[in-house]
């Protein structure tokens, strides 16, 4: 299979980016002048080249932008998830190591501002606590709680206050509604309430 031109390559990433049609063509023609000047003069100059950077990104800032102010609002399960995974692939060093449920609670009274609570689903699991760190989810602060399977794989549960006006409404669990369950690169990802908390896990399936 042949490997797409630089500007193909170019082209899909604007275009992921969300840039308007205006501003790919505006630096299409730029780059298509560029190349033309580039034959004739066997190269671009070491400023034009720089210049022709700094277009670009700030192109695809302007594209980035827009498409973050598209998503404004309540936050989905896809989005969620998404979080979900990359906090639980991308695990950084505990901030507390423990197999005590009441101490990493007791950590995290100061950080939180709500107390975090021994999930049913979690219990029934029979996992082991191994500690916990803080991370994020919906872009509100919360914990990341580190467990083991019998089998000794990695379960990472999540606790955040839920607030309806960055997130969606969730599956609460304790009025009997069944939690999201959505698999992703091999992973999967658990999302619901209970308690009145916004609570989420990943594992490998």
């Amino acid at each position: 299979m042949t490997e797409p031109s630089f500007r193909e390559q170019l082209r899909q990433r604007l275009e992921r980016d969300r840039l308007e049609e205006s501003q790919y063509r505006e630096l299409e023609q730029m780059m298509s002048d560029a190349s033309d000047t580039g034959t004739a003069k066997k190269g671009l100059s070491r400023r034009s080249f720089l210049t022709g950077l700094a277009t670009a990104a700030g192109l695809a800032a302007v594209g980035i932008g827009a498409w973050n102010m598209q998503q404004s609002g309540p936050l989905g399960p896809e989005t969620l998830s998404a979080e979900v995974l990359r906090n639980h692939q991308w695990l950084k060093p505990l901030d507390l190591t423990t197999q005590r449920f009441d101490q990493l609670a007791g950590y995290f009274t100061e950080g939180l501002d709500f107390e975090l609570v021994p999930s049913q689903r979690i219990i029934d699991e029979q996992l082991t606590l191994e500690g916990g760190r803080y991370c994020s989810l919906g872009g509100i602060k919360a914990a990341q709680i580190v467990f083991r399977n019998a089998e000794g794989e990695m379960v990472t549960h999540y606790q955040t206050r839920y607030d309806p006006e960055a997130v969606k409404p969730v599956p609460r669990v304790d009025e009997s509604e069944t939690p999201i369950v959505m698999i992703r690169d091999e992973h999967r990802i658990t999302l619901w309430r209970e308690r009145g908390i916004l609570m989420a896990t990943a594992q490998r399936v």
